[in-house]
């Protein structure tokens, strides 16, 4: 022991050092719940080593997996980490823990997996929504990067980025409020890029430029929303969507002053779609407000 340590005593760091060579996890545990949050990771180390090396006793070792299995999910870890087939970590992976929204042992299964197997686009499309599940979205997006620069034609890869572009687009959107969006909607563009039927994308820039005033651009995408094939989320049927595209065409004419395509738009909304009758009131009353203006 030096003089300092004599004169005031060791510090927590040697302390857990000295704690780990004697294997003394009596005192080591509660360095697990120290204030200063690298101290508690020191000692987090020091266990998790004696036990990976079943340095601790029987006796003590329920109780030191008990103590840690809250902060690193030690039990879930050494199950993992025992299996050394990738199929099995993906399946894992996938049927347990992302369908549990378990993403941090998802994530942790699939590196595994992708250590045992490199280059795996199974694995790595698998953990990129991992990834993105779990709000990650720039590691998931440089792990879609990686694939589609290796194979452009990837599906999966293109089908799940482009999802999570729009996913995160469009909480930036919606986020931004009367904010600046323009990343999101950046995002969204580079999801029409990969997938450009992603009809959720086209209605949502549809909105993004009706809000900031770019009316003809909105009015591009309404349209294409319009004649596109699919639903997007939230429409129930073919009808209503038409319905309600020729509407928000028809509210960015009206904004933009173009009252003779505002109204033959509104007139559009009524003939695609049995608007519930409140709906359809006051649409016919937006129709003679119009009317009075000379349209």
């Amino acid at each position: 022991m030096g003089l300092f340590d004599f004169l005031f005593g060791a510090s927590d760091e040697k302390l857990i050092e000295k704690y780990k060579k004697s294997k003394d996890v009596r005192n080591l545990a509660p360095f697990v719940k120290h204030e200063d949050p690298e101290i508690r990771k020191k000692a987090i180390e020091a266990l998790v080593y004696l036990i990976d090396n079943k340095q601790i006793p029987e006796t003590h070792e329920k109780a030191i997996l008990d103590l840690l299995d809250p902060m690193i999910r030690i039990r879930d870890r050494k199950k993992v980490d025992a299996i050394n087939d990738p199929q099995m970590l993906k399946n894992m992976a996938i049927n347990e823990y992302l369908k549990n929204r378990d993403t941090d042992m998802a994530i942790y299964a699939l590196k595994r997996a992708d250590s045992i197997k490199p280059e795996d686009s199974g694995i790595l499309n698998a953990l990129a929504a991992s990834f993105s599940r779990a709000d990650k979205f720039e590691a998931a997006q440089e792990i879609w990067e990686t694939i589609l620069k290796k194979n452009p034609n990837d599906s999966t890869a293109k089908d799940n980025y482009s999802t999570a572009l729009y996913i995160t687009g469009e909480k930036i959107i919606k986020k931004a409020g009367k904010k600046d969006g323009s990343s999101g909607a950046d995002m969204l563009l580079k999801a029409l890029e990969l997938t450009p039927n992603n009809v959720n994308c086209i209605l949502e820039l549809g909105e993004y430029y009706k809000k900031i005033k770019l009316y003809d651009t909105a009015i591009e995408y309404f349209s294409k929303c319009l004649n596109n094939a699919k639903l997007p989320a939230g429409f129930n049927s073919t009808n209503e969507m038409k319905g309600m595209m020729a509407h928000k065409i028809a509210e960015t004419y009206h904004e933009a002053g173009n009252y003779r395509d505002a109204y033959d738009n509104y007139r559009h909304s009524l003939l695609y779609y049995n608007w519930p009758e409140s709906d359809r009131i006051r649409i016919n009353e937006t129709l003679k407000e119009l009317e009075k203006l000379g349209v």
